[in-house]
């Protein structure tokens, strides 16, 4: 029995060692919940010595000593109502709660909110591709005029272009805003083009050129209507002769 005694006050103070521990290290939220729970073992101490007692006046009664019962008998009475015990006992299953909650935590967690996390990380830097399609837009029917040698000759190109503009912005200007605005572009490239050989554009070199031409025209025209950004690339969908 005093082995079992000893034992129990060593757990006592290993469990206040870790309760000092843990209240350095945790929110302070939970260091409210514990100072909550050790009022509770407190009361709940107090409540069960005031037992004791009297179990110990009922046990040997008003008459009797408590010199002539067994020392054994009163120390299994002094640990099975031992605050000590008790508290050991509140904390274990204390533990036992949160791990078992924290437990269930991991397991039912639902994948929409781990796909969440990854999204926000992957938010925190923009790839170069974020929100490609918001910034593309298509600009069919663009009119080149070439150089004919005799009237049977291919008189213009037509080309269809796919513009990559540097915001959302310019692509809600010329497509969303207004349909009219995309004739700036016609205008504005029928002004500035001048008549090219019919195979040139035909060739890697020739597309290249174009390409350029087209977007060095367009962020003038960008600049001069006043608006932030610039045309990124230019990709030309189909080359048509007419």
């Amino acid at each position: 029995m005093e082995v079992f005694i000893k034992f129990i006050n060593f757990i006592n103070g290993k469990v206040s060692s870790a309760l000092i521990f843990v209240g350095n290290h945790i929110p302070s939220s939970i260091k409210s919940f514990f100072i909550f729970l050790k009022d509770k073992i407190n009361v709940l101490k107090k409540k069960h010595q005031e037992k004791y007692d009297h179990f110990i006046k009922w046990l040997h009664g008003p008459g009797k000593k408590r010199e002539k019962r067994p020392a054994d008998f009163k120390n299994f009475f002094n640990v099975i109502f031992s605050p000590t015990l008790i508290t050991v006992l509140i904390l274990a299953g204390t533990i036992y709660f949160f791990y078992e909650q924290a437990a269930q935590l991991g397991l039912t967690r639902p994948m929409d909110d781990v796909t969440e996390e990854i999204e926000q990380l992957k938010g925190l830097r923009q790839p170069a591709f974020t929100r490609l399609k918001d910034r593309e837009f298509f600009v069919p029917d663009i009119y080149f005029p070439i150089y004919i040698k005799n009237t049977n000759s291919i008189k213009r190109l037509i080309l269809d272009l796919n513009l990559k503009a540097s915001n959302r912005y310019i692509k809600t200007f010329f497509t969303d805003w207004n349909s009219r605005n995309l004739d700036l572009i016609y205008d504005r490239l029928n002004l500035t083009t001048e008549q090219v050989v019919p195979h040139f554009p035909l060739t890697n070199e020739g597309k290249y050129i174009i390409k350029r031409k087209i977007k060095l025209e367009l962020d003038i025209l960008l600049k001069e209507i006043g608006i932030k950004g610039e045309i990124e690339e230019v990709f030309i969908a189909q080359i048509i002769g007419a």
